[in-house]
C-alpha cells in the first residue's frame, strides 16, 4: 500500500469513526448536508456563472426581507458601478455637445440630438437656444417633421422622439409636427413608421410609442397654458387614447411581449420594443392597469447578460404615400428597454421574482458596458444613461456646458 492510499484509508476510517459516535438524526443530517455541499460544488465546477446567478438571487433574496414593498435594494458594488458608469457616459455626453460641430457628418442629426437631450437632461446644463434652433433648423417645413438622414423618409419615430426631447426640456413643441402626427395615425389608433398607405400591415409598433410620447409633451404643455389650441389640444388627447388602446389591444396574448409589426408576415419579438412599450404603457395608464404584464414580465424575464449593443432589427416592407417602397430598418435595443421595463413592472413581481431580476442587474452591473464602440455610437449610449438613470432614480448634480 502506497502512502496516497494509506493516508486515504485513514480519513475514511476517521470519518467513520465520526458518524458512529453520532445519532441516527444525526447521521442523516450530517450526510445530507455533505451531500447538498457535494452537488453544490459539482455545480460550481460544471457551470461557475450559473452557480454564481444562484448566491446573488440568494443574497438578493435576503436583502429584500428588509427592504421597503416594491424597493430595490442594490448591492453597494452594484450602486458604485451604476454611479461610475452615470458619470462616465454624462461627462462624455457633455464633452460631445460642447466641443462636437453638430452636422450630420459628426452624427448629429435630429435622432441623436433628441436621445442625447432626453438622456442628459438635468445631468448637465443643456444650451436649450442651441437645442431648439438646431431642431427647427432641420424640421422638414414641407411635411413638419424630421427624417432620420437628410435623404431618408419623413419619420414618425424620429419626430416622436424630438417633440417628447422638446417638451423634456420645457421648449415648445412646434405646431406643424403635431400636425404631422395627428394626420399620420391611422383610423385604428396605430403609426407607421413612415407616412404610407392605409393598411394594417405598415402599423408599427415602435413608431406607435413614440408618437404618443411625443404627443404627450404638447398635451401636458397645452393643459398647463404654455402653447396651443383648445381644438388641437383635444385632437391630441383622442390621438393618445386610440393609440394607448391599440398598443394594449396588440400584447401577444399570455406574455409581455409585442410585435414590431403585429399585421406583418415577418414580424418579431423584439424584447427593446417589448419593454419599450411597456414604459409608455406606464405613462398613460393607472398601476393597477397594468398588473398583469408587470407580473408577466417578472414572471418571464429573459436574465441573460446582454451587452449594451445587442438589438434586435426590424426589416419590413413599407408602401408610402406617394407608392414607392421603403424598408424599416429600426434597431431595438434589448439591454436599456429590458432594464427600464423591469423597473417599471419591478413591485409588481413575487420576491423570488424579484430576486431574480435584482441578481440579474447586478450582473449587468458587473460587467464593462463602457467599451469604445459603445461610447462611439450616441444612440447606444443615450438609451443606456435613461435606463441607468432610471435604476438609479435620482439625477445626479448639474455639469454645465457653457
Amino acid at each position: 500500500m502506497n502512502s496516497d492510499q494509506a493516508s486515504s484509508g485513514g480519513v475514511l476510517t476517521s470519518v467513520l469513526s465520526f458518524l458512529l459516535k453520532l445519532s441516527w438524526i444525526g447521521r442523516v443530517m450530517t450526510l445530507g448536508v455533505a451531500g447538498a455541499i457535494s452537488f453544490a460544488a459539482q455545480d460550481l465546477i460544471r457551470n461557475p456563472d450559473e452557480f454564481t446567478n444562484r448566491v446573488g438571487q440568494a443574497q438578493a433574496y435576503h436583502r429584500l426581507g428588509s427592504a421597503a414593498p416594491g424597493e430595490m435594494p442594490l448591492s453597494a458594488e452594484a450602486e458604485a458601478n451604476l454611479d461610475r458608469m452615470i458619470k462616465q457616459i454624462a461627462d462624455h455626453m457633455a464633452y460631445e455637445l460642447k466641443n462636437s460641430k453638430w452636422t450630420a457628418a459628426t452624427g448629429f442629426v435630429p435622432w441623436t440630438v433628441a436621445q442625447m437631450t432626453v438622456a442628459t437632461a438635468g445631468l448637465v446644463e443643456l444650451n436649450k437656444p442651441v437645442i431648439e434652433n438646431f431642431v427647427l433648423k432641420t424640421m422638414d417645413t414641407a411635411c413638419g417633421c424630421w427624417h432620420e438622414l437628410g435623404d431618408k423618409p419623413e419619420h414618425i419615430g424620429v419626430s416622436g422622439w424630438v417633440l417628447y426631447s422638446l417638451g423634456q426640456v420645457n421648449l415648445s413643441v412646434p405646431e406643424p409636427a403635431v400636425g404631422f402626427l395627428l394626420a399620420n395615425q391611422s383610423e385604428d389608433g396605430w403609426w407607421p413608421i413612415y407616412p404610407s398607405l392605409p393598411n394594417d400591415r405598415h402599423a408599427s409598433t415602435y413608431a406607435t410609442a413614440w408618437a404618443l410620447l411625443g404627443l404627450e409633451k404638447y398635451v401636458a404643455r397645452g393643459k398647463a397654458g404654455l402653447q396651443g389650441d383648445e381644438k388641437t389640444i383635444a385632437a391630441a388627447t383622442a390621438a393618445i387614447q386610440r393609440g394607448v388602446r391599440w398598443l394594449k389591444k396588440t400584447r401577444v396574448a399570455g406574455e409581455a411581449h409585442w410585435y414590431d409589426y403585429p399585421s406583418y408576415h415577418t414580424k418579431i419579438q423584439a424584447i427593446g420594443a417589448a419593454g419599450h412599450v411597456l414604459f409608455v404603457l406606464h405613462q398613460f395608464s393607472r398601476e393597477d392597469e397594468l398588473t398583469q404584464v408587470n407580473r408577466l414580465w417578472m414572471k418571464t424575464l429573459d436574465t441573460r447578460v446582454l451587452t449594451a449593443e445587442e438589438s434586435d432589427s426590424s426589416d419590413g416592407y413599407i408602401q408610402r404615400k406617394a407608392g414607392e417602397m421603403a424598408i424599416d430598418g429600426t434597431r431595438h435595443l434589448r439591454l436599456p428597454w429590458s432594464l427600464i421595463a423591469t423597473v417599471k413592472a419591478f413591485p409588481s413581481g413575487t420576491r423570488w421574482e424579484q430576486a431574480r431580476a435584482l441578481a440579474w442587474i447586478e450582473r449587468v452591473l458587473r460587467r464593462d458596458l463602457l467599451t469604445e464602440s459603445v461610447l462611439s455610437r450616441t444612440w447606444v449610449t443615450s438609451e443606456l444613461l435613461l435606463a441607468l438613470r432610471e435604476l438609479r432614480g435620482v439625477a445626479l448634480k448639474k455639469r454645465k456646458i457653457s
